[in-house]
């Protein structure tokens, strides 16, 4: 959303919905850049517009670093993060991607964070997930040969339910 006017004490906008559903015959989104939906920043007793949803229906592969956010706007009163919901999301084997995934306000109002499998098939870099409430299925930052597993970061202002195992090992010792 966009920002309040200066001097004008009007509530900044509310983000738009970002919904990516590919259709063929074997669903897979490949994200190059950031997802962003965002709510603006109001003016002086404005309110803060409200992040809104984005949702990744189908398997995605991560082709640069990514961030996925769903921020709230800052003003008079607060608005919410968005919700965000994933598929499984791996790296393209290219580089060890990270990914970021916010959906931030006060703890009053964080949205809701829920997510596939990430990394199951190809290891991601860094990862840090930040909701009210956070799901996740298995995490996987393995290290390639002699890297170390890259961190895991999961934050949640309520509840955090995983389903499976984070593994964050180093890679297989490389030859002198």
């Amino acid at each position: 959303g966009s920002n309040a006017g200066a001097t004008s004490d009007l509530a900044g906008g509310a983000g738009g919905a970002i919904l990516i559903n590919a259709t063929d015959g074997d669903p897979t989104i490949t994200l190059g850049g950031n997802l962003v939906a965002s709510g603006g920043n109001g003016n002086g007793a404005g309110n803060g517009g409200a992040g809104a949803n984005i949702t990744l229906q189908d398997a995605t592969t991560l082709a640069a670093n990514t961030q996925l956010n769903s921020l709230n706007g800052t003003g008079g009163t607060p608005a919410s993060g968005g919700n965000i919901q994933t598929a499984a999301i791996d790296g393209d084997g290219v580089a060890r991607r990270t990914l970021t995934i916010n959906s931030v306000g006060t703890a009053a109002t964080l949205g809701t964070v829920n997510v596939g499998a990430l990394g199951a098939t190809t290891a991601l870099g860094t990862i840090g997930i930040t909701g009210a409430t956070v799901t996740a299925s298995t995490i996987n930052t393995t290290g390639t040969a002699g890297i170390v597993g890259a961190a895991v970061t999961l934050t949640s202002a309520n509840a955090l339910t995983l389903n499976g195992a984070i593994t964050a090992m180093g890679g297989t010792a490389t030859a002198a």
